[in-house]
């Protein structure tokens, strides 16, 4: 009975792994990772904006994502919804640029390529700088996300100095009266009036 429940745990772990999907960071600044499916389990790291993770499971109560990081090799457990079925817009702008680079290629290709009949070469030249100016748009749109996404994160992270500034400055001040109270209470004990001793005077 042990020997088959054993094989059947195994058998699950293989097929976690082998049915991981593969999914993508939002684009936030970045993400922590717990270890634990909540926000309430230690936090054991970060996930930066735009990586390719696996995700192994799913935990619907806490709707948290179990995650391996595949460049770091790391794990955790993020919020579910952080995660992305396609790359980041950083990656898709560069793939796009990629492909306008291999389009204004294949046009000088064309170009020079006099075989062709004038009328050929014509369709083909205006299908791609149709194409061309069509990708030229996409880049655009692409540049001015990335553009408005960097500006979020730059203004999240001075948010998150300036919380950090004030927890520092609130303990600052908390030690600060703690040692003026001590200071207050060593100057005012050597002035607090002493217990006489009755004994001697009633042996008298």
């Amino acid at each position: 009975m042990k020997y088959k429940l054993l094989l059947s745990v195994l058998a699950l772990g293989v097929s976690a792994s082998t049915f991981a999907a593969q999914r993508y960071i939002t684009n936030d600044l970045f993400i922590y990772m717990h270890s634990g499916p909540g926000n309430n389990y230690r936090i054991v790291g970060t996930v930066n904006a735009g990586e390719a993770v696996n995700e192994l499971e799913y935990d619907s109560d806490s709707q948290f994502a179990h995650i391996h990081i595949i460049d770091s090799g790391k794990d955790g457990w993020i919020e579910a919804d952080k995660l992305s079925n396609t790359v980041s817009l950083d990656a898709q702008l560069k793939q796009n640029q990629t492909q306008l680079q291999q389009t204004q290629q294949q046009l000088k290709q064309l170009k020079a390529e006099t075989q062709q009949t004038e009328q050929s070469k014509s369709e083909t030249i205006d299908q791609l700088q149709q194409q061309l100016s069509t990708e030229k748009q996409q880049t655009t749109q692409l540049h001015q996300q990335l553009s408005t996404i960097m500006a979020e994160n730059k203004k999240l992270s001075s948010q998150l100095s300036s919380i950090q500034e004030n927890v520092q400055m609130q303990w600052l001040l908390r030690g600060g009266m703690v040692a003026g109270a001590g200071l207050i209470l060593g100057l005012i004990i050597p002035y607090l009036p002493r217990r006489k001793k009755h004994k001697e005077e009633r042996w008298m």
